[in-house]
């Protein structure tokens, strides 16, 4: 079985057309049957100084630059204060915190409902406890007045 790396292509021309003795196959033209791949590395920055650069082989117009780490390091900062965006200034935000009004009368009617099961819950457990609120009200004045007269017979010993 042959690889990709052992094709070779049929003519040096790339524009020449080959002609085939049958006639049902038509010829094809500008067959390329090999790519010549190259495996390139950019080289990367040294701890304190270095050299970014990346070049091509068909292009001079990038130059390698040496730049110093410090320096990298500050315009990066110097770029994400630039590009920092405060989220509290967004209009998304903003739109966030604020409702739409409902003009709608079903909205209105479900919060209508809503009010009414909130206050009726408390209120029929109030009710249900209201026999024997009142009957704890009455033996708790009946006791005040008792202790009132007794307290009211009790005079104070005198010290001698």
């Amino acid at each position: 079985m042959t690889s990709i790396a052992d094709l070779e292509p049929s003519s040096t021309d790339p524009t020449a057309v080959v002609e085939t003795s049958s006639e049902s196959t038509p010829p094809l033209p500008n067959v390329v049957t090999s790519v010549k791949l190259e495996l390139t590395s950019l080289p990367t920055a040294t701890e304190k100084t270095g050299t970014i650069s990346a070049t091509c082989s068909t292009c001079s117009c990038i130059k390698p630059t040496p730049v110093d780490q410090n320096k990298l390091e500050e315009s990066l900062s110097k770029l994400k204060e630039q590009l920092l965006i405060n989220p509290k200034k967004l209009s998304s935000y903003k739109r966030a915190l604020t409702s739409a009004p409902g003009d709608r009368q079903s909205s209105a009617n479900i919060g209508y409902i809503g009010i009414l099961v909130l206050c009726l819950v408390p209120g029929i457990i109030i009710l249900l406890d209201m026999g024997r609120l009142i009957r704890e009200f009455k033996q708790f004045i009946i006791r005040l007045r008792n202790s009132q007269r007794t307290t009211a017979k009790i005079t104070p010993i005198e010290r001698t």
